[in-house]
């Protein structure tokens, strides 16, 4: 089981992990939000990979690799814009 007060990590790069709260979590699954701001959505296309770690009830942390190939051909079929305007 996931220690929630800890949320995850979203590494990128060289720049520091963003710490992203944990918005829910039931049988199916839990779920993290985090805003898609410009820089953010930069690295995402720059990157070709990016790590989440996830604290366990033990203490234990947990580091994913996530391959972002493929991301910036996703984002342009979604027809999504190229930057993101803050809210």
């Amino acid at each position: 089981p996931l220690f929630l007060p800890d949320g995850l990590t979203l590494g990128l790069g060289d720049a520091p992990p963003r710490a992203v709260a944990w918005r829910t979590c039931d049988a199916a699954g839990c779920e993290a939000l985090a805003p898609l701001e410009n820089e953010l959505l930069a690295a995402l296309r720059r990157e070709r990979a990016a790590e989440v770690t996830l604290t366990l009830v033990d203490g234990v942390r947990v580091r994913l690799p996530v391959s972002l190939m493929g991301f910036t051909a996703a984002w342009e079929a979604l027809g999504a814009t190229r930057e993101v305007t803050p809210p």
